[in-house]
């Protein structure tokens, strides 16, 4: 969406016409789009718990996550190509290695989580 879609926009909603949501290919999501999804790997923090929650299954909900990106450079707009790690508690994604480095016979986009479990 651009600009120039705006007033278009603004007329359909003021006749009561429904407005279209703009049309793209679902393979490949945009960054905000991947932001909501990684959101759900990082920490909950509540009043009533010591302790942050984490989104995945485990004992307590305590047992910490690692969730790697690896993106091709049409994987995700407004993404480097290249492995990155997500840092959940400031919602960001990390480079770790460009895109000379990313590997894959399918390119695109690949989450890969690990959990970190005490002793």
């Amino acid at each position: 969406m651009d600009r120039a879609d705006v007033p278009r926009l603004l007329d359909a909603a003021a006749a009561g016409r429904p407005v279209p949501a703009p049309r793209r290919d679902p393979a490949t999501p945009a960054l905000a789009e991947l932001g909501e999804i990684l959101r759900y790997f990082g920490q909950f923090h509540s009043p009533d718990r010591p302790l942050p929650k984490c989104g995945n299954a485990s004992p307590g909900s305590l047992y910490a996550t690692q969730l790697y990106v690896e993106a091709d450079g049409n994987a995700v707009a407004g993404l480097a190509p290249g492995h990155h790690y997500y840092h959940p508690v400031h919602h960001r994604l990390v480079l770790m290695s460009g895109a000379d480095r990313t590997a894959g016979p399918s390119g695109g986009l690949q989450l890969t989580l690990t959990f970190l479990m005490g002793k």
